[in-house]
Parts: C-alpha cells; structure tokens; sequence
C-alpha cells in the first residue's frame, strides 16, 4: 500500500472511531432525554428520540460522506470554541452531512421548519459533543446562538429548556 492510500486509510479509521464514540455519547444523551420525557408523558416522543439516537450521524460511516469527513479529522476546534467559524472548505465538505441530518439547523433554509424530533436530537448532539470535549454546555450554546444560527426567541427558549433538561438532570 503507497504512503497516500496509507495515510486516508488511517484518517478514515481514525474517523470512524471518533465519529462511533461520539455516537455513543449521543445515545447517552438521548437515553437521558427520554427519560424526562417519558415522565412528562411524551412516551411516544421518547420512543421516537430514541429510534433516532439508534441511528444518529450513520451517514459519516458511509458513501462520499465518510472520506470528505475524515478528510477533516483532527481539525475540531469549532467543537471546542463557539467562535469558530468554519472556512469555506470545511462549510463545503460538511454541507454534505447537513443535507443529510435533519438534526443540523442547516439542514433546513428556514430552522423553523425544525420539527419537535429534530430539535430534540440536536441538543442531544450539542450535549454529547460537550462530554466528548470537555465544553461549558450552556455557555457554548448560548455563545453559538449568538454567532451562528439566530433562532427566532420561542424557538430559542425551548432549545435552551431542553440544554438545561441535559445539563441538570441526573443520569
């Protein structure tokens, strides 16, 4: 094997690690996201967050998604800081997985057409990227609301009520 198939095949891999740990931290989340509902007897919202957690980010293992993706393994730092705004490179390549989650604001021309379900999820992402990289959840929520996806204040409010649910419900 030459030297550059080598180093892909090593980024893939090492992609599909990160991507499959972050997985498991959003099953964690939405687990944790289920059991509120459930108890505010949303049984069949539970039901359905967790059918999506069970699949959750599956197209970053998969087609031309994966090797565009693992393309940009090692360079998280809009993971990390809620400044960071991603080059036009990235934005290219990551467009790709948007079109395909419906949990991702950019998913939609409109967030307002964001359902219930995708809202859910979305925070659960945005927890379990948190855990995975050690962030001040509600802060970076806050901070990227500002810098990012301007959510009309309704909408806001109920993404901010379920990132509180996350952060302070026990598991």
């Amino acid at each position: 094997m030459n030297k550059l198939c080598e180093e892909n095949s090593q980024k893939i891999l090492e992609h599909a690690f990160e991507t499959m740990l972050h997985k498991s931290f959003v099953i964690k989340a939405c687990l944790k996201m289920s059991k509120y509902l459930m108890a505010n007897n949303q049984n069949d919202l539970a039901f359905l967050l967790l059918k999506r957690s069970n699949i959750h980010d599956n197209s970053k293992l998969i087609g031309p998604e994966l090797e565009l993706l693992a393309s940009l393994y090692g360079n998280q730092e809009s993971f990390v800081n809620p400044n960071v705004q991603l080059s036009d490179n990235q934005r290219e390549i990551i467009e790709k997985h948007w079109e395909n989650n419906r949990h991702h604001p950019e998913h939609f021309k409109n967030v307002e057409k964001m359902s219930e379900l995708d809202i859910l999820e979305m925070c659960c992402d945005w927890y379990a990227r948190s855990l995975q990289y050690g962030t001040e959840f509600l802060p970076f929520i806050k901070t990227r609301q500002e810098t990012r996806f301007h959510f009309p204040d309704e909408m806001f409010n109920k993404i901010l009520h379920y990132c509180e649910i996350l952060e302070n419900t026990e598991d």
